[in-house]
């Protein structure tokens, strides 16, 4: 769209202030600490679940794709009413195969991740 010449018009920015429970835990560095000690025990508990697929046979072993395999049954199994549409979805993914090589993928790829997040902190 070409504006030269032609007055464009901009509409007023309107500015809302944050809740003061957000000023509160968001805005002030008394509460760093908390944040801190919350944002390691996430790292903590992220970092040690993709240890644990990293290491498990179920997921980059030789039974590589019987978790996820697993998981893609009962969410399955667990699907009725509005969330039929994700059965629908997964279905048929279940039955081509290659849950061995995306379980490799999955635990992989969280492990990248968590190395990223760890190389930023420090």
């Amino acid at each position: 769209m070409n504006t030269a010449g032609k007055q464009v018009r901009t509409q007023d920015v309107i500015a809302f202030d944050d809740p003061p429970v957000a000023k509160a835990l968001f805005g002030n560095t008394r509460w760093a600490w908390i944040w801190l000690i919350l944002r390691l025990y996430a790292g903590y508990e992220w970092l040690s679940a993709g240890v644990g697929k990293v290491q498990s046979p179920v997921w980059v072993g030789g039974q590589a794709g019987v978790a996820i395999t697993g998981f893609v049954k009962g969410a399955l199994a667990k699907t009725a009413g509005w969330w039929g549409w994700t059965a629908g979805c997964c279905r048929p993914w279940a039955r081509l195969g290659g849950q061995a090589t995306f379980s490799i993928r999955v635990a992989l790829w969280e492990r990248h991740q968590k190395r990223r997040v760890w190389a930023r902190i420090e």
